[in-house]
């Protein structure tokens, strides 16, 4: 019970924030404990403590899903089958669609924004303007992919 009491009356270390001094020039940094930011710029605490929060899930994320890709068979040859057909498309001058509806419809069309960022032609094509007519935009070259997200 005493160490349990002398624990509880120790107190962490609060963790420190840099940011930058304007008072001075913008490469410069002060070093603040959050308890001292919240009062100085009680904005500006909560958002770099839900910007930290998103970094850490998403870092999280990215170590799954690497641990997925090193451990699970299917999962490495459909990404080696995804890698090939964006390597052909390249090659070929072609261009990558993906397809979706609803939600893997609209992972499809951040993919798309992704692919065209990284130099790699892309469009979305949606399933029912396909039907509807958008079917034209596929060429010789072009490889269909879907969007499947369960």
């Amino acid at each position: 019970m005493a160490q349990t009491m002398a624990r509880s009356s120790m107190t962490a270390a609060a963790p420190m924030i840099a940011l930058p001094n304007n008072d001075l020039d913008t490469k410069s940094t002060i070093s603040m404990s959050e308890d001292a930011l919240s009062m100085k710029y009680p904005f500006e605490a909560d958002t770099i403590g839900t910007a930290l929060h998103v970094i850490d899930t998403e870092r999280d994320a990215l170590s799954n899903l690497s641990l997925v890709y090193r451990t699970n068979d299917l999962a490495r040859r459909s990404l080696a089958d995804a890698v090939a057909v964006i390597r052909k498309v390249r090659e070929n001058g072609g261009r990558l669609l993906v397809t979706g509806i609803g939600k893997s419809g609209k992972i499809g069309e951040k993919c798309v924004a992704t692919m065209n960022s990284l130099g790699v032609r892309s469009a979305f094509l949606h399933p029912v303007d396909a039907l509807h007519g958008d079917l034209g935009m596929i060429g010789p070259v072009n490889r269909p992919a879907e969007s499947t997200f369960p």
